[in-house]
């Protein structure tokens, strides 16, 4: 697994370090196992969607499954990217079996949205 949440300050408001584009995608999955994960922090959801995952065949296609999740709280989307099938509902139920976590959930201390990601659209022309 690796996690991408590099940030740095830039006046009041964070933002990445380096761009999650291709480039830097195919960077990071140069060093990702074939069935492993990849979490990476976006500052937005525009953010998000011009991300190499979105313009790059390639890259979409090396993964069995994807995810974003929000907060209402957050403009963040945190995003997960799996080398396996899997569902958001799954995710969910591994929330609910961890202790800290589930009791969090019941106090309405997390507040998220989990959503399966479809595959990009018509990024066949991209690289």
């Amino acid at each position: 697994m690796i996690i991408d949440d590099l940030f740095i300050d830039e006046g009041v408001t964070p933002v990445r370090a380096i761009p999650a584009d291709s480039e830097w995608l195919n960077l990071i999955l140069s060093h990702l196992s074939i069935d492993g994960h990849l979490v990476i922090n976006f500052g937005s959801h525009e953010e998000f969607q011009e991300s190499g995952y979105f313009r790059s065949h390639k890259i979409s296609k090396r993964f069995a499954s994807a995810f974003k999740s929000t907060s209402p709280l957050l403009d963040n989307v945190v995003s997960a990217f799996v080398g396996v099938n899997a569902e958001s509902k799954k995710l969910r139920e591994n929330i609910c079996t961890h202790p800290i976590l589930s009791r969090a959930l019941r106090s309405k201390q997390l507040r998220y949205h989990i959503r399966k990601v479809s595959e990009p659209p018509n990024n066949s022309g991209l690289n």
